[in-house]
Formats: structure tokens, C-alpha cells, sequence
């Protein structure tokens, strides 16, 4: 694993960046399409949270976010 692809840890809690997350997706394969389906999410939603466009403050946005691993529950 390279360095930039290991999660920041804050407060003991792991977490990864939107472009770590990328590229977790693009080792191993997969879409935000197909992880949104999957997962019961809308496709759009995923891409706007991972490219920042939705700031995943609350909502089905902040659900995304932590699935993802972006977010931590609140």
C-alpha cells in the first residue's frame, strides 16, 4: 500500500480522502455506479460526494460519505 492511500486516523477513528477512495475503486475495479447500487444509494449522489460536490453535512449525503469511509457516524 502506498502512502497516500492510507487512511488519516483523527481521534482513533480511520478515514479516507474522497481521492483515496478513488483510488481504492480503480485498484480493485469497481464503480461508483455499481458500489451506489449496490449499497441502495442513488449513482449521482455518490459521484457529488466523492468529487466534492456535495459537502455530506447530513442527510443521504453524510450516509454515503460513511459508507464510504469518508465520514465518520455522527
Amino acid at each position: 500500500m502506498h502512502y497516500d492511500e492510507l487512511p488519516i486516523t483523527i481521534v482513533g477513528i480511520r478515514h479516507m480522502t474522497p481521492e483515496q477512495v478513488k483510488k481504492r475503486f480503480e485498484r480493485e475495479g469497481k464503480t461508483f455506479t455499481g458500489w451506489a447500487r449496490e449499497n441502495g444509494f442513488d449513482p449521482r449522489t455518490v459521484i457529488a460526494v466523492v468529487n466534492g460536490v456535495n459537502k455530506e453535512r447530513y442527510g443521504r449525503a453524510h450516509e454515503v460519505a460513511v459508507a464510504l469511509g469518508i465520514k465518520e457516524v455522527a
